[in-house]
């Protein structure tokens, strides 16, 4: 028999989802509570298998909070979120508390059954739609990985001053700006620029700045900047 506790605040669905899960013949709900906290209560004091876990409760992560504490002190345990939500930062937040399978409310009672049947089992059932927000994710994630280890290698390869340079164009300022910090005519900073651009292989100075501070490199760039 697997042991299920279910955390649903609509005390209705809770109700009809409790009822289809006892009809089974093979689940058993071994507690309910309609918070996240309660839930957690729960599960101290409670032998289960699966969670069944709303992800907004009481506040708009309660789900997400639950599962973390019910894994630190059950870690053998299966988190099932079951929610109206299917944004991505909702899913990528739901597994990245833990989660091992994400049923969206619309599904008919038979699959949520299906589900704690399979999770149980160490059974990958997770929804297509689910699937290809997370192969897309890891996508990005790869994609952006490979960038950050590029874009690093090439800013070794920056003089100290191009290095400063670029540091004064992260903190937004113009060229004449630069020209004036540095001492030096416009158009020796302007060439400057030019070789940073060809050594990073990017078109505009824009997208260098932008990539340095969505990756946070900031710390690479040299720090003292020489002024007049």
């Amino acid at each position: 028999m697997i042991r299920v506790i279910i955390a649903e605040d609509i005390y209705s669905l809770r109700n009809e989802i409790v009822r289809a899960i006892e009809c089974s013949g093979f689940i058993s709900v071994v507690g309910e509570s309609s918070s996240g906290s309660g839930i957690v209560k729960i599960a101290e004091h409670t032998e289960f298998d699966v969670a069944l876990l709303d992800v907004e409760m009481e506040k708009p992560n309660s789900g997400i909070e639950a599962a973390k504490y019910i894994l630190k002190i059950k870690p053998a345990v299966k988190i099932v979120f079951l929610t109206f939500h299917d944004a991505d930062e909702v899913i990528f937040s739901a597994f990245d508390a833990g989660a091992v399978d994400y049923v969206i409310k619309d599904s008919d009672f038979s699959k949520i059954i299906h589900h704690i049947n399979q999770v149980y089992q160490n059974k990958e059932v997770i929804d297509w739609k689910i699937q290809k927000k997370i192969r897309k994710e890891f996508l990005r994630l790869r994609k952006s990985e490979t960038n950050l280890i590029f874009f690093i290698r090439n800013l070794s390869v920056l003089t100290p001053a191009e290095k400063v340079i670029l540091s004064l164009l992260v903190e937004d300022l113009s060229i004449r700006d630069i020209a004036a910090k540095r001492c030096v005519e416009i158009t020796t900073i302007k060439t400057q620029i030019s070789h940073i651009l060809a050594k990073l292989h990017i078109k505009r100075t824009k997208d260098i700045v932008r990539q340095i501070k969505e990756m946070k490199l900031e710390d690479l760039l040299y720090s003292q900047q020489a002024e007049c």
